[in-house]
């Protein structure tokens, strides 16, 4: 019997928290990231502003142009890492198997749920969805599939406020006539290699071989053959399974500025260390990760003797890891840090030439992982470590 997965998107999260807050912004176009005026970008916006053409990751002064008429807020971190642990909550208590894969998504495996429990995969989605309205306010989207990938494109069809179930068969077909970004991670440098091919839709993809995706995107071109049939992986790592904690940056063009990769670096390092703080966790293996211009990902790892979760740390082995992995004629679209071999933070072995500083280290940590908690995880980082442009 194939796995049953459940794809929860808490729908314009951002915006909705600021809702429940402040009823007087529903049905107003409303845009979160900060004012108008600055040089930041879009982290959410309502569908009032979406129908301008306003988009995650649109700079904030396009966003102003496109829509002169919205509400621009910064945003609070604080009130929607609370509402984010109460919907975790509830999913918790809905089902055993679960993934949290972001603030505001989750994959759920309800294999067994809609057998024992409801009568069809809808039925038990309709009560998840419900249950969170009623305990939170939030409005969610749910999709239904027999693995990660279309359980996902299910809830993008869903929304706002739905539910799509996918049959298992259907697939190919179903995916067929849209639009070829439905697809996660086919973006606009993947939509260029394609549209050499005339690639609109889905279905334009599947009519190529998996000897043409190859040759033109590498690995990606693989995934993306699978993916256009809708195969993908029903895994879903538990909080107590997770085997790994990792970040990664994408560049908007191919670069060869080492300063720019290294001040993503360190950003990545440091996000993967509150990850680590957070889930009270150290690693021994990090591993680097470099995709070049032309869509070849290269990962280069060590395993080290003692364990870290310091930002310090951290960042110094990535480095190091940097200097030994990149070469300076190699242009790179994607920059990423990881970590793995994961092991509870009081458990770990700790260096003896480094003991005596550990306890004010920590302490340290706590303090600046309470402020990201409270103001966002990108509200601080380390003097010294950050890379500055010249």
């Amino acid at each position: 019997m194939s796995r049953v997965i459940l794809h929860l998107d808490l729908d314009t999260f951002f915006v909705s928290c600021e809702r429940l807050q402040h009823p007087e912004l529903i049905g107003k176009p409303v845009i979160v990231g900060g004012h108008g005026d600055e040089r930041g970008v879009v982290a959410a916006c309502s569908y009032e502003a979406r129908k301008f053409g306003v988009h995650s990751a649109m700079p904030l002064r396009w966003a102003k142009k496109a829509c002169p008429e919205a509400i621009f807020l910064h945003g609070t971190m604080s009130l929607y890492a609370d509402y984010s642990h109460q919907v975790t909550d509830i999913v918790r208590d809905f089902a055993p198997r679960f993934e949290k894969a972001s603030v505001d998504e989750f994959y759920i495996d309800i294999s067994g749920l809609y057998t024992y429990i409801f009568q069809t995969p809808v039925e038990a989605a309709s009560w998840l969805r419900a249950e969170i309205d009623r305990k939170t306010g939030l409005p969610s989207s749910c999709g239904i599939g027999q693995n990660r990938l279309m359980a996902k494109i299910g809830s993008k069809l869903a929304k706002p406020a739905g539910i799509f179930f996918i049959p298992p068969g259907s697939e190919p077909e179903l995916l067929a006539p849209l639009p070829a970004d439905i697809i996660p991670g086919v973006g606009d440098s993947i939509l260029e290699v394609l549209k050499k091919f005339g690639v609109k839709t889905v279905g334009d993809i599947q009519k190529l071989s998996q000897t043409q995706l190859e040759k033109s995107l590498g690995k990606a071109g693989l995934d993306l053959f699978k993916k256009s049939r809708g195969i993908g992986s029903d895994v879903i790592e538990t909080e107590y399974e997770r085997k790994s904690v990792s970040s990664e940056r994408t560049f908007d063009d191919d670069t060869f500025d080492v300063v720019r990769m290294k001040d993503q670096l360190v950003k990545c390092a440091q996000e993967v260390g509150f990850s680590l703080r957070n889930q009270k966790l150290k690693s021994s293996t990090l591993t680097l990760k470099l995709r070049d211009r032309d869509f070849k990902t290269h990962t280069f790892s060590e395993t080290y003797p003692f364990p870290v979760n310091d930002d310090h740390s951290l960042i110094n082995r990535a480095m190091v890891l940097f200097e030994k992995a990149w070469t300076p004629s190699t242009k790179i679209r994607l920059i990423g840090f990881g970590s793995s071999k994961l092991e509870p933070a009081d458990s770990s072995p700790q260096d003896l030439f480094e003991s005596e500083s550990t306890e004010k280290v920590d302490r340290l940590f706590s303090k600046v992982d309470d402020l990201k908690k409270r103001f966002g995880k990108h509200s601080l980082e380390i003097a010294g470590f950050s890379v500055k442009k010249s």
